[in-house]
């Protein structure tokens, strides 16, 4: 198995309303590996009915494969007008290969309170022995 770090993650976005964006989570669910897809759900906004939808995948998906499905979940749930337009506005990105564990250290600093520095173990070793 290639080390993940290594690999490139590939996600399909799209803007939906809230049915929608569930019932096609439902249908990844049922047609998807749970270690291969992860699905992202997210009001745009408060004040909004939109939602974003973002599937990740490990491997390159088939884009027209997916087009299909997300269109024939949205015709179920909406119409054939909604559906085509969901496809067509599905996008398609790979991201570069990415510590994401690193990279969300990044932003852990150590807090000083008094005499006692509270950190994680990426900063192990960089403070004086006689620091507690």
């Amino acid at each position: 198995m290639a080390d993940l770090h290594d690999s490139a993650t590939f996600v399909a976005r799209v803007t939906t309303d809230v049915a929608i964006a569930g019932a096609v989570q439902d249908a990844l669910a049922e047609v998807c590996d749970g270690e291969a897809v992860a699905i992202s759900i997210a009001q745009v906004s408060q004040d909004d009915a939109r939602w974003s939808l973002a599937l990740h995948f490990r491997e390159q998906p088939d884009e027209a494969a997916l087009r299909a499905l997300i269109a024939a979940v949205a015709e179920r749930v909406a119409n054939r007008d909604v559906a085509r337009a969901l496809a067509r506005d599905l996008t398609f990105e790979a991201l570069a290969p990415t510590d994401w564990v690193r990279r969300s250290l990044e932003g852990l600093t150590p807090v000083e309170a008094g005499r006692f520095v509270v950190h994680g173990e990426h900063y192990r070793g960089r403070f004086a022995a006689n620091r507690i």
